[in-house]
């Protein structure tokens, strides 16, 4: 069976955001299991305990920063690191070489835009690193996926960098 081209993909936002308006995207990446909605909540942080219908969870949500927008050049997504490989628990596995050789891609939903991610490397970064508090513009539009090193509170972060090389208008 022909697989569908997850740039045709279709995420009703509407519904969604009657579910939650903190819904701003959604994160696909089948490689690792993540196929789950983006939140920005009030404060950086609201979403490390709260589900996408803002119940409490110890899994939390994927999130990226209080009044931070999908379409900046720079977006960073944050989820924890579960044991289980639930939220970011795979997202260890683009650290194999021959792992992120073989699964480069990942998608970015909005409600305007779908985005085709290319998995470009990845990096340790430490939890108060500047690059956190920048807004300079990038040239090319990029997107790090971040968690957690290890399962403990630890201030040494996993970022893996994307860029977008493929962009077209939502059906």
């Amino acid at each position: 069976s022909q697989e569908a081209d997850p740039m045709e993909r279709t995420i009703d936002f509407a519904a969604l955001q009657r579910i939650n308006p903190e819904i701003v995207g959604w994160l696909y990446v089948p490689q690792i299991g993540v196929d789950s909605p983006i939140l920005t909540g009030q404060t950086d942080t609201e979403y490390l305990t709260k589900d996408f219908e803002g119940a409490y969870s110890p899994l939390g949500s994927i999130f990226t920063f209080a009044g931070a927008r999908l379409s900046d050049s720079q977006v960073y997504l944050f989820a924890h690191n579960m044991a289980s490989g639930q939220m970011f628990g795979s997202l260890k596995q683009f650290t194999n070489d021959a792992f992120l050789a073989a699964n480069p891609q990942a998608y970015l939903y909005t409600p305007e835009r779908v985005r085709k991610l290319q998995v470009e490397d990845w990096t340790y970064l430490q939890a108060d690193d500047p690059c956190f508090s920048s807004r300079e513009s990038q040239e090319t539009a990029r997107v790090t996926l971040v968690t957690c090193v290890g399962y403990f509170q630890t201030p040494k972060r996993l970022a893996v960098n994307t860029k977008v090389v493929e962009e077209r208008t939502a059906f």
